[in-house]
C-alpha cells in the first residue's frame, strides 16, 4: 500500500464494534517497560504502554523498519538509521523533497530508495550502514511503482524503464502486455492470459506461460516480485507460480480470487510478505495462506487489520496468520507501521511535530 493510503488507515479513530471481539484467544500481558508516553494516541494490547525513546521525523512521511531498527527522514534533510537502542547507527544528507523510503536491492543487494519526486536516490544499506547515494531522473511524465525492489517508470501502455547499474534505461512493451514490476535485472511484464516476459536493458531474457490447475481459467494476476506472481484460477484456487523455475510453488483452495481484483496488494517490507485481502503470501518460503481478516501493516510479530466489515482494529500473530484476531480496543490506538526484530514503530503527532515511537513487542 502507498504510504499515503496507510497514513489515512492508520490516522483514523474507529470506535471498537462488537463485531471485532467474537471468537478471541486470551490476550498476552503486556511488555514491561518503556517511559515515553505517547502524546495523542495510545499504544495497542499486544505492545508496551509506552516507548523507550522517541525521534523525530518529517512531517507526513513514514519509518521503514529493518530487522535491527528503523531508517527515517528527519526534519531537518537527513536520512537516519537508528538501532533499536534509539542511537543513530549513520546518518546521510538528503535533498528538501525526499518524501518516502523504499525497501529495496542493488546489484543484488539490500538498498534504500529515496523518492525525491523529480529524482530517486537508491542508498547502499549494510545493517543500519548506508552507504554512498546514486541518484538517478525520474522521467519525465513517467508514473513510479516499487514493486520488485527497484523503481518501475511507466511512460505509457508501449512504453516503461527501469534502473540497473548504469542509470535508467526504456524498453517497448509489447501490444497486450503491462510491465509490472523491476529489478535490477530487469522488467517483467505480463498479458491477461499469463504469458510473461522478462526484458533487461539489452533486450529478451526469457519468456514463458504461467500454468495453473487443468480447465482453469485465470480470474486474477497479481505481480509479487519479478520471479513471483499470485494467479486466481476460475475453479476458486489461487497459487504461488515462480518465474525462475517455471512452476506453481504452493496453492490454496475455495477462495474466490475474482472478489480480490479491486484489493490494494500490501507488502510488509523486509519480511518477504505480502497480503491481499485475507490472503497472506510468504515470497521467501513460497508460501500462501489465509488470515481471518484482511492484514493492513505488521511489526514482525503480529499482523493488524479491520475484520470483514468492521472499523475497529484487531490483530494476530505472524507466526500464526490463520488464528482468530484479537481485538484492539482503544479509539485512537497507534498502529506500526513495521517493527525490528524486538520493538514496534508507530507514529504520533503533538504541538512539537511528528515522530516515531519505539514500542515493545
Amino acid at each position: 500500500m502507498a504510504a499515503r493510503a496507510l497514513q489515512r488507515r492508520l490516522s483514523s479513530s474507529p470506535t471498537p464494534s462488537a463485531s471485532s471481539t467474537t471468537g478471541q484467544a486470551t490476550q498476552e500481558p503486556r511488555p514491561k517497560g518503556g517511559s515515553v508516553s505517547l502524546p495523542a494516541k495510545t499504544s495497542p494490547e499486544p505492545l508496551s504502554e509506552k516507548a523507550v525513546w522517541t525521534q523525530g521525523i518529517k512531517e507526513s512521511t513514514s519509518p521503514l523498519a529493518v530487522s535491527s531498527g528503523v531508517l527515517v527522514l528527519t526534519p531537518d534533510s537527513k536520512m537516519a538509521a537508528i538501532g533499536e537502542d534509539g542511537a543513530t547507527a549513520s546518518s546521510i544528507d538528503v535533498p528538501g523533497n525526499a518524501q518516502a523510503l523504499i525497501l529495496g536491492t542493488w546489484s543484488g543487494n539490500p538498498a534504500v530508495w529515496v523518492d525525491c519526486q523529480d529524482k530517486i536516490l537508491c542508498i547502499p544499506l549494510t545493517g543500519l550502514s548506508l552507504g554512498s547515494p546514486t541518484s538517478v531522473d525520474v522521467l519525465a511524465g513517467s508514473t513510479v511503482t516499487w514493486v520488485g525492489g527497484s523503481p518501475l517508470m511507466t511512460l505509457s501502455s508501449a512504453q516503461a524503464a527501469g534502473v540497473d547499474a548504469q542509470g535508467s534505461y526504456t524498453v517497448d512493451v509489447p501490444s497486450g502486455y503491462v510491465a509490472t514490476t523491476a529489478d535490477d535485472k530487469g522488467l517483467l511484464m505480463l498479458d491477461g492470459a499469463g504469458h510473461w516476459k522478462l526484458v533487461s536493458r539489452s533486450g529478451p531474457l526469457s519468456e514463458g506461460l504461467v500454468s495453473g490447475p487443468k480447465d482453469a481459467s485465470l480470474t486474477l494476476i497479481r505481480t509479487l516480485t519479478t520471479s513471483q506472481v499470485l494467479l486466481g484460477w476460475s475453479n476458486r484456487n489461487v497459487t504461488v507460480f515462480d518465474i525462475a523455475g517455471k512452476e506453481t510453488k504452493d496453492s490454496i483452495d475455495s477462495v474466490d480470487a475474482s472478489a480480490m481484483s479491486g484489493e490494494g496488494l500490501n507488502e510488509f517490507a523486509g519480511t518477504g510478505i505480502w497480503a491481499l485481502s485475507t490472503l497472506v503470501i510468504n515470497t521467501e518460503k513460497s508460501t500462501i495462506s489465509k488470515a481471518q481478516f484482511p492484514p493492513i501493516t505488521y511489526d514482525r510479530a503480529y499482523l493488524y487489520g479491520h475484520v470483514e466489515n468492521g472499523e475497529a482494529w484487531v490483530y494476530t500473530t505472524m507466526a500464526a496468520v490463520s488464528g482468530n484476531p484479537l481485538p484492539i480496543a482503544s479509539n485512537s490506538p497507534a498502529i506500526p507501521w513495521g517493527g525490528s526484530d524486538a520493538l514496534s514503530y508507530a507514529v504520533d503527532t503533538s504541538d512539537s511535530g511528528w515522530a516515531v515511537y519505539a514500542l515493545k513487542h
